[in-house]
């Protein structure tokens, strides 16, 4: 995980279940407390590449905007809000 000034954080990690695209709506859930937090996805990459989408099997960087690095740890989820 890294902060990119004035853009959001950039977490990664494996897709479970499902997909997820550049400006859906997410919830990142503390894996030791249950607390949410919301975000929006600004931006996709895997392996060095800008993509729309990211689909199950995939390990992706998510570009979450209004995240700080304190706000998520490892262990914790994110999960695409309907």
């Amino acid at each position: 995980m890294f902060t990119i000034t004035d853009r959001g954080t950039v977490v990664t990690g494996k897709i479970i279940l499902g997909s997820v695209s550049t400006l859906n709506n997410v919830c990142i859930v503390c894996a030791k407390t249950g607390e949410t937090k919301e975000s929006v996805v600004t931006s996709i990459e895997i392996e060095h590449k800008i993509t729309e989408t990211a689909k199950e099997g995939e390990n992706p960087g998510l570009l979450l905007k209004e995240i700080n690095r304190k706000d998520v740890s490892k262990g914790d989820y994110i999960v695409k809000m309907i």
